[in-house]
């Protein structure tokens, strides 16, 4: 099932390899989500992809024309012990602020929910280009758990957020 959004934008469901690696293909554009190293982008690949085959796991996004302008995966972790991992999540530049990552954050969350996770687990940089997701954690009852300052990049830490449900 699709939904539509604010600006009659629809959340779709990454069901194929194409849509996958159209997908990831945003995360490319420059500045999306700051700088990232090729182990990264693979990273990113490898996890699009990843959800394909995973009942338990999904990734979401909206496109506008034909190309994707939002998106966010959700998946159980690589322990498999109740926790779920919320990761990429990114709103092109020009379509910040109109909601649509708080609708692709809400949809993420709703997914979770029907798996009763022991927790959700994501993972965020600490410089000022991630100020809005993390006050959209925040607004959602997520609690700062952990921080790595330098971690990405001499100038951009790694913050982590946690909700648990236990």
């Amino acid at each position: 099932m699709q939904i539509m959004v604010k600006n009659n934008f629809e959340i779709k469901t990454v069901k194929t390899k194409e849509e996958a690696l159209k997908v990831w293909k945003m995360f490319l554009i420059p500045n999306i989500i700051g700088p990232l190293s090729d182990g990264e982008k693979q990273r990113f690949k490898d996890n699009i992809l990843a959800t394909l085959k995973n009942p338990r796991s999904v990734f979401y996004y909206i496109e506008s024309d034909g190309q994707v302008i939002g998106a966010i995966g959700a998946w159980e972790n690589y322990i498999k012990n109740g926790g779920v991992v919320i990761e990429h999540f990114a709103v092109v530049e020009e379509y910040r602020g109109k909601g649509i990552g708080k609708e692709l954050f809400s949809k993420a969350e709703e997914f979770i929910m029907k798996h009763k996770p022991r927790y959700i687990l994501i993972e965020t940089g600490d410089d000022k280009f991630y100020e809005a997701c993390r006050n959209i954690y925040r607004k959602n009852g997520y609690k700062k758990v952990s921080h790595f300052p330098k971690y990405y990049v001499s100038h951009s830490g790694r913050v982590d957020f946690m909700k648990s449900f236990e």
